[in-house]
């Protein structure tokens, strides 16, 4: 509590504290949205570049980028639902070429044709709005009665998937003003208790 002997001093102090709280506060929340916001901006820099079909050391790159901020910066996790098992960053578009390009692999080997085969049914299964795992498994229902069509390959999914970790403290904007923010907070406290 505030004693009746305090100081014009005392409350200058009070109220440059108090500044200092709302400033530290203000730049901690801002650093920490800011990370957060950059985090998702890689992250989607890296779908784009999958979706597209960039080539692997484009998107190797990009995953880097993201991988060295994830880990270098608070508030950056990539995994938003803690409950989901999967990794947040899934190559699935990278997972479904190598797949197509291991199959057609197979089919040359046994014969040029059913490669042609193929190509006609792909376009089938490959609609703008198909997830790939759904264009998969359309080739393989509408492949599986071929004669002689070779399985699709099994290419490990997991080869094909990232998750990085945030630090709980960075020395970045945001972890230097949470300290400012609890180190004035306490100071703020101390003076007002004793």
């Amino acid at each position: 509590m505030i004693s009746r002997g305090t100081s014009r001093g005392g409350y200058i102090l009070l109220l440059v504290l108090m500044i200092i709280l709302l400033v530290s506060g203000g730049l901690s929340l801002y650093g920490l949205r800011h990370n957060h916001l950059i985090m998702e901006e890689y992250k989607q820099a890296v779908f784009e570049a999958d979706r597209q079909g960039q080539p692997d050391y484009k998107v190797d790159q990009l995953i880097l980028r993201l991988k060295a901020h994830v880990e270098n910066h608070m508030n950056a996790n990539l995994q938003q639902d803690s409950d989901s098992e999967e990794d947040p960053i899934q190559l699935s578009y990278r997972h479904y070429r190598d797949t197509l390009v291991q199959w057609q692999k197979r089919m040359n080997n046994i014969d040029a044709k059913l490669v042609d085969q193929f190509k006609d049914i792909k376009k089938q299964c490959q609609t703008e709005d198909s997830l790939t795992s759904e264009r998969l498994l359309c080739l393989k229902e509408k492949t599986r009665n071929i004669d002689f069509m070779p399985d699709p390959p099994l290419i490990a999914k997991a080869d094909y998937t990232y998750n990085f970790t945030s630090p709980r403290f960075s020395t970045d904007l945001a972890g230097v003003s949470l300290v400012l923010f609890f180190m004035t907070l306490s100071i703020f406290v101390l003076r007002l208790l004793f």
